[in-house]
């Protein structure tokens, strides 16, 4: 147990992130609408929707993972959102389903509300999320904090993560700066689970992607003073990573800190009573982030050997955007990732063996696309497949053999690419690859 004179650099902290100011907003949002008479059965690439005088639909020619059917959604002439729709495949998705992803910088203006109210009136009706990001900028002393955490030595902790220990919340610090000897970026979660936080330089990110609107936020919710000129900043950046320094911060400003927690459709089923009207207000967004932050990113000082007693630390400004914690709907815990392995192992096999009738193999690739996808098994497929079509390869006749060989190279390279995920959404690769 600590003694109490070791506590003082955390308290700092604490008391910073009480003086601090911050903004809370989302930053990634795809929903599930049904379709009720609003889009035919089919589209050529060019044809138009007026749904207002405000909004307007383009088809383009580029189908997703799992729809035929891409429209490019205009708002006042800018594009808004990317409405997908016509399923592949009814086994992942009815007939009916159109899923709309609202692009980045109308997370920050709010016209995704318009948006959102101009589909669901002329008819769509909402039936779920499939992603929600919300964000949560200014965290700086949180990066400080969670440094404290990682660099500590096993017995004589300060703070404690209550639950770094559990799979679903494993904690990992990342990109360490050899000036400052900090860490700069840490993850709790994966990108393979349900639910991931991520914190980090969002400064630095921006200048990165020229997000002038994220900075603009940021000015009119008080975070920062002033605007600064991106492309300037982007041009002395580059200008010193050619040189091969790799940089940390954007020198010369207060870099801001970035709290983000990312929730696919499963997580976002168990809030209970969940509506679209949380989105829309900060305290509903806070109330979000309580509610799947409550025993998964806590903390608390180490000063009893009953954890259950020691005294709590609030990770995020809860205080300054109000909200409330929201009951959760319970959930059997399951292994997905592990049975989403054995699903893609098997049906390999099958196709090996010569199990799956011709008029279902198609059904077959897309079922394993879509486990590689959802849990991000990317790399766990490059590195099996190989090894499976060699120990397989004797259950295969010499008639089947190019036909086989044509429906593995479907399964390794057709999976849905992370850049065009990023693209439609307008984000970072390193958001997209999350997944949706």
């Amino acid at each position: 147990m600590k003694l109490e004179s070791d506590f003082s650099e955390v308290e700092d902290l604490i008391k910073e992130q009480h003086e601090g100011k911050f903004c809370i907003t989302l930053d990634w949002l795809s929903m599930y609408f049904k379709n009720f008479g609003l889009f035919d059965e089919k589209y050529s690439e060019g044809d138009e929707i007026i749904l207002s005088d405000d909004v307007v639909l383009t088809a383009i020619n580029r189908p997703t993972l799992h729809f035929n059917t891409h429209f490019v959604l205009f708002y006042k002439k800018e594009e808004c959102a990317h409405v997908l729709m016509h399923s592949k495949n009814e086994v992942f998705f009815a007939k009916d389903v159109v899923k709309v992803e609202f692009t980045n910088h109308t997370l920050y203006s709010g016209v995704w509300q318009n948006v959102y109210d101009c589909l669901a009136t002329k008819g769509l009706k909402y039936s779920g999320c499939s992603r929600i990001d919300i964000a949560i900028d200014g965290v700086g002393y949180l990066q400080k904090l969670m440094n404290v955490y990682a660099k500590q030595n096993l017995g004589r902790e300060t703070i404690l993560l209550k639950n770094s220990s559990e799979k679903r919340s494993l904690f990992s610090a990342k990109v360490l700066n050899p000036k400052t000897r900090l860490f700069e970026n840490f993850n709790i979660g994966s990108t393979g689970g349900n639910k991931m936080i991520t914190i980090y330089n969002k400064s630095l990110e921006i200048v990165k992607s020229g997000k002038d609107y994220i900075q603009e936020f940021w000015l009119k919710n008080g975070v920062i003073n002033k605007l600064n000129d991106l492309k300037l900043q982007s041009i002395e950046l580059n200008r010193e990573e050619r040189k091969g320094d790799q940089q940390y911060y954007i020198k010369g400003q207060e870099n801001i800190y970035r709290f983000e927690i990312r929730l696919k459709s499963e997580s976002i089923k168990e809030i209970k009573n969940f509506t679209v009207a949380l989105l829309k207000t900060p305290e509903g967004l806070i109330s979000i982030v309580r509610t799947h932050c409550k025993k998964y990113f806590e903390a608390c000082f180490n000063d009893n050997e009953n954890i259950t007693r020691c005294t709590n630390i609030d990770l995020l400004p809860y205080d300054k955007f109000g909200g409330k914690l929201i009951s959760k709907v319970k959930r059997v815990e399951k292994d997905g990732l592990y049975k989403a392995k054995l699903t893609i192992h098997g049906l390999v096999q099958d196709l090996h063996k010569g199990y799956v009738e011709e008029f279902k193999v198609n059904e077959t690739i897309a079922i394993i696309q879509d486990r590689v996808a959802k849990y991000k098994l990317e790399e766990y497929l490059e590195k099996k497949l190989p090894e499976w079509q060699k120990k397989y390869k004797k259950f295969v006749d010499k008639e089947r053999l190019d036909t086989l060989n044509f429906i593995m190279n479907e399964i390794g390279n057709a999976n849905e690419n992370i850049s065009d995920l990023a693209e439609r959404n307008g984000n970072s690769f390193a958001t997209a690859a999350f997944g949706d």
